[in-house]
């Protein structure tokens, strides 16, 4: 049981950190202006995040 929470937010995370990463500053500084990196990043992270948070429902639905 305490498996699925913890997928859960690790998925939750994965959702998240990129957009804190990349408001003011953050990964702008290290990647330059990169604006259509920055929206990948962003989309990917939602992606895999939400892909994350599905199969720990999927898995533990029996």
């Amino acid at each position: 049981m305490s498996d699925k929470y913890i997928k859960i937010l690790f998925g939750v995370l994965i959702m998240i950190v990129p957009y804190l990463l990349t408001g003011t500053g953050g990964i702008n500084t290290f990647l330059g202006s990169g604006y259509v990196i920055n929206l990948l990043l962003r989309w990917a992270s939602l992606v895999i995040g939400l892909l994350i948070v599905m199969h720990a429902f999927i898995k533990h639905e029996d």
